[in-house]
């Protein structure tokens, strides 16, 4: 079916000669392994449960791993069968021992209801006399439940970095029966975890280290990463322990088809097509795109030529509804949505069922991304297509005239930032709060950060002790000031003619896309945008059907506030300091939906 879609695409007026370069990677058999002792005989029919044989050989080496103590760091594409990798160990050890707990990570919402899920099938096929207890708490978990996960903490905890922060470390006193019986701390998607957010990440874990000592606890970190190029490196410096790797995987994996289009009109109108054509030729397809603007103007434009598929398509991006997200999520695994746009929100390991067609929008940014998404297809082992659309930003165009680059470019390297002052100054009245610092701490170094120390207290955000060996929190809740991933935090996004809320949207992203005058897309119906309210932070909207949509224009400024190191690399000069950019948004156009034809320019 996959050969016979691509092969119908010079047979259509639209995408006839726009494929300018195509090739086929090579299908993989799996690798099995064995393990040196067998696991206890509830895991073995749970599996069997699952229509699970026998373990890749990427699984069995983790287990053994586990087994012996090791810090466990698995580095395998999509779909390669990584949850077993932890989840096996840990059922084993708790099947033994029942009082230990762990402590599951997951970057995004979806994730942690995602694995919730296949939690809830293992629940079902074990035992019943092994009560095998896994709660959620986030901030989507009603206040009464939370109230009552924390009274009697399950086996299984499944939350994410920012509720660690804002719910577990700032109030460690009420959970210390959980953090003492703590054995395992499983860390998804470690990729996720670079840049500010991987900086911050990193602030989060000094402090989880401090109260694990002081609680006496000492866990193991079992952590799963798509493939990049440092993921030993990354592990360990998130967490200050050393790992063990397992990099090779036994998964098998279909036939790929890597095709490099060139579109005769948009990008987006090209992808909008292939979508369409995808559809209508029976595969399950997903579109990948770079910004929430272009995923809803896509879905815009394929329900109003195709009204038919409206009910078995969606968009799917940050700032949805948490009810919005699980429907569209559950749809795509059973199988009654047929495709899916969305923004990199769906990048990550959630099981949205078995996919052939994945189109993207433009090359993702980073060869990382790019096969992250690629592995949303063929996953049942049949023959996959992934399709980049180039548009006409240069690395685009770059990759569509050498393709060979894209194909034999290393993994990136996934940065943090261990020295960044700006964050250590957020995370050090939080972890003051928790336990007061002091000049022996053994996981933050007063003596390393003076001069922060030394600026906080005069900002009154850390008091220091009167025998000057302790600081104290100068607020009772600093973690409240502290956002992990947004800089602005987020505004409510809400209907005016039912009062009722649409959804989120962050702080940076609120003056793109929700100034006043702005046409906001949501699951491809209109919205034009009332009130923008800075103070209470809500945007109002009401519906409307306009044949155009919105694009902000700004201007930026960067100005070098201090230049602190230089060398040269190659032919240039690299620097290394600290910049500040201010963009200024003044006016914003707008475009026919269809064609991107420019209508108007308003301030």
């Amino acid at each position: 079916m996959v050969r016979n879609f691509l092969q119908s695409l010079e047979k259509d007026s639209d995408l006839a000669g726009t494929v300018k370069h195509s090739v086929f990677l090579r299908p993989r058999d799996a690798k099995y392994g064995s393990l040196e002792r067998l696991l206890p005989k509830p895991l073995y029919s749970g599996l069997a449960g699952l229509d699970v044989t026998r373990l890749y050989s990427h699984q069995t080496d983790a287990v053994e791993a586990v087994r012996n103590g090791q810090n466990v760091v698995v580095v395998t594409p999509t779909a390669s069968g990584k949850t077993l990798s932890y989840f096996l160990p840990i059922m084993e050890a708790l099947l033994s021992d029942p009082d230990g707990s762990a402590l599951l990570l997951f970057p995004l919402k979806a994730l942690e209801q995602d694995q919730r899920q296949k939690i809830a099938q293992w629940q079902e096929l074990l035992d019943p006399a092994f009560k095998l207890t896994a709660e959620v708490f986030d901030g989507d978990t009603p206040r009464a439940a939370r109230a009552r996960i924390k009274r009697n903490p399950p086996h299984l905890l499944i939350t994410n970095p920012d509720m660690l922060h804002q719910g577990i470390l700032a109030f460690h006193q009420g959970w210390e029966e959980f953090l003492k019986r703590l054995r395992w701390i499983v860390i998804d998607e470690l990729h996720a975890y670079r840049g500010v957010f991987g900086s911050h990440i990193l602030q989060v874990f000094r402090r989880l280290s401090r109260l694990l000592s002081y609680h006496g606890s000492n866990p193991q970190f079992l952590c799963l990463s798509a493939t990049i190029a440092n993921p030993l490196e990354l592990a360990e410096t998130l967490t200050g322990k050393p790992f063990t790797l397992i990099g090779e995987s036994g998964a098998p994996h279909g036939g790929r088809h890597l095709v490099f289009v060139d579109p005769k009109a948009s990008m987006t109108s090209a992808v909008a097509k292939l979508f369409v054509k995808s559809l209508d030729a029976g595969l399950r397809t997903i579109a990948f795109t770079k910004a929430r603007v272009t995923t809803e103007v896509i879905h815009r434009v394929i329900m109003e030529t195709r009204p038919d598929l409206a009910p078995r398509i969606s968009s799917y991006r940050a700032g949805f509804l948490p009810e919005e997200r699980r429907d569209i999520e559950k749809k795509m695994s059973s199988g009654e949505l047929l495709g899916v746009i969305s923004t990199s929100a769906l990048e990550l390991g959630i099981d949205i069922g078995g996919l052939d067609v994945c189109i993207l929008a433009g090359y993702p940014g980073s060869i990382m991304s790019l096969w992250q998404r690629a592995g949303r297809v063929g996953r049942r082992g049949d023959e996959s297509a992934v399709l980049l659309v180039a548009g006409y930003d240069a690395l685009d165009q770059y990759f569509l005239a050498n393709p060979d680059q894209l194909l034999e470019r290393a993994f990136e390297t996934a940065l943090i930032n261990r020295a960044n002052e700006d964050i250590l100054r957020a995370h050090l009245p939080a972890a003051a709060a928790e336990i007061p610092l002091m000049t022996s701490d053994p996981f933050i170094r007063v003596s390393d950060h003076e001069k922060v120390i030394a600026d906080l207290e005069r900002e009154g955000a850390l008091l220091k002790s009167a025998s000057g060996q302790h600081w104290f929190a100068g607020s009772r809740r600093p973690h409240a000031q502290v956002n992990l991933r947004n800089i602005g935090g987020t505004f409510d996004v809400y209907c005016a003619t039912n009062r009722k809320p649409m959804g989120e949207i962050s702080g940076g992203a609120v003056f793109r896309e929700c100034h006043e005058g702005a046409v906001y897309l949501h699951r491809g119906e209109q919205f034009l945008v009332e009130e923008l309210d800075l103070d209470k932070k809500r945007v109002r909207v009401k519906p409307v059907n306009a044949t155009y949509y919105t694009m902000v224009r700004s201007d930026k400024q960067t100005e070098i506030i201090d230049d602190r190191e230089q060398r040269t690399v190659q032919s240039l000069r690299v620097h290394v300091g600290k910049v500040k950019v201010t963009e200024t948004y003044h006016s914003y156009e707008r475009r026919r939906i269809y064609s991107q034809e420019l209508l108007s320019v308003e301030p």
